[in-house]
């Protein structure tokens, strides 16, 4: 569609975006798909006016969507190109004008004559309302349903003409769906019991197997990826007792080693010594916010099979394990871990490092394949994507954002605001918001 100041050009409608591109000349190819990235470049979208005969006047291309379901207006250009969005709010507030592509200020009104071509397009289009059923289906299915459900709705989207593919390979697509969804399952097989873990963190299988040979690990992944709870399921699947140690700045030798009351003369225990003495996981927790004089106490414990306690020396179990979490490599603080402490050579080369970042797969198994789920994982990239290292937007935003949607029926916009934007500035909140709906 064309737009100058003043007037729109409704250049071509179609239900799909391939029908579109085709049907507009963009994509002369006989066979393949091409991304709407692609097309907005091809036409320059919201580049540049050009001179248009039929009008005599200059105007700026863009591509237009409406998606009847959320009732939103998607405008796509070169400097947008996965999209601008505008809800009904969108269409409806002050001023009058409002930049579209980034560069040149349209009239709103342009925009809901726009839409409402679309809309008076569908109704005029009946035949069409399978196909658009079917796309939505596609794009809805994978996690909504299991896997006879979603073999069930392919195969009905065969028999509607929606695709030219037989069982086969509708099993191979399903297959392969799955595969690209689904959280990782591992099953863990111990001298005394067979453990089956259904969510697992991708690194999971390779974790466990580390830590069935008796390594100490170290889980190394940002803040909320969920490495405190992976450690606590190794030790579960292994079927193996665990302790978890919180560690802090002022944890001090004997927090982990005990010490001899001066009053009593008595042993004072510790979390560390009834795991290296009665066969049990130790978990560090925070590892990497302990002092280099306290945890360097861990050299001699990691090592050896006995150790020097206050009380007297004591024999290792066969089952005592450690498995550090951090999140930071050991090397000292950072932009995001401000607190984090460096660790001593000698004791980082104790432990057998795995990456543990964030599983969005398991995220979605773990709060739902929603769409605050997905929301909040694309406000993540664009954090990323921007360099805002300092912005965390963990699976706990996700957890949070749900909840707030189920539980205290709040707008999606507003769970965001409040689980993942309130206090940053609006020009961050922009660009965190880049291309996502809401």
């Amino acid at each position: 569609m064309g737009l100058d100041y003043s007037t729109i050009q409704i250049n071509e409608l179609a239900t799909k975006s391939q029908d579109l591109f085709r049907q507009a000349g963009i994509n002369t190819a006989s066979t393949g798909k091409m991304s709407t990235k692609q097309a907005v470049n091809k036409i320059d979208a919201g580049y540049m006016s050009r001179f248009d005969t039929e009008t005599g006047m200059d105007m700026v291309r863009f591509i237009f969507a409406y998606r009847s379901s959320q009732n939103i207006l998607a405008v796509y250009s070169r400097v947008h190109p996965s999209g601008e969005f505008f809800d009904e709010d969108g269409l409806s507030a002050t001023p009058d004008r409002l930049f579209v592509g980034g560069e040149f200020k349209f009239d709103r009104e342009q925009l809901k004559k726009i839409k409402g071509a679309m809309i008076d397009f569908m109704v005029e289009q009946p035949e069409a309302k399978p196909q658009t059923e079917s796309v939505k289906t596609t794009q809805t299915m994978q996690g909504q349903q299991d896997p006879m459900q979603m073999l069930t709705t392919a195969l009905a989207m065969m028999s509607q003409g929606g695709a030219s593919v037989d069982e086969a390979q509708v099993e191979a697509i399903v297959e392969r769906k799955l595969k690209a969804i689904k959280p990782t399952k591992v099953e863990v097989v111990t001298a005394t019991a067979t453990k089956r873990v259904e969510t697992a963190h991708k690194s999971f299988a390779d974790a466990v197997a580390l830590v069935g040979m008796k390594k100490n690990i170290a889980l190394i992944g940002e803040a909320g990826s969920g490495k405190s709870h992976g450690a606590i399921q190794m030790a579960r699947a292994l079927d193996l007792d665990y302790v978890v140690e919180s560690c802090h700045g002022k944890m001090q030798s004997f927090d982990l080693v005990g010490a001899i009351s001066p009053t009593t003369g008595e042993y004072i225990s510790t979390k560390l010594r009834d795991a290296y003495e009665n066969g049990k996981v130790l978990i560090l927790d925070e590892f990497d916010r302990s002092n280099t004089e306290t945890t360097i106490a861990l050299n001699g414990i990691l090592a050896g099979d006995c150790y020097g306690f206050p009380d007297g020396m004591v024999e290792r179990h066969a089952d005592f394990r450690v498995i550090a979490c951090q999140n930071t490599f050991g090397t000292g603080a950072s932009k995001t871990y401000a607190s984090a402490k460096p660790q001593d050579g000698s004791t980082l080369t104790r432990f057998t490092r795995i990456e543990w970042d964030i599983d969005t797969k398991l995220e979605k198994a773990i709060c739902g394949d929603t769409e605050a789920t997905r929301v909040v994982q694309s406000i993540r990239k664009n954090a990323k994507d921007n360099g805002y290292d300092q912005i965390l937007i963990t699976p706990r935003q996700a957890i949070d954002c749900n909840q707030m949607v189920d539980s205290l029926g709040w707008t999606l916009k507003k769970a965001v605001e409040f689980s993942c934007l309130n206090g940053l500035p609006a020009d961050v909140k922009k660009r965190l918001l880049n291309g996502v709906s809401l």
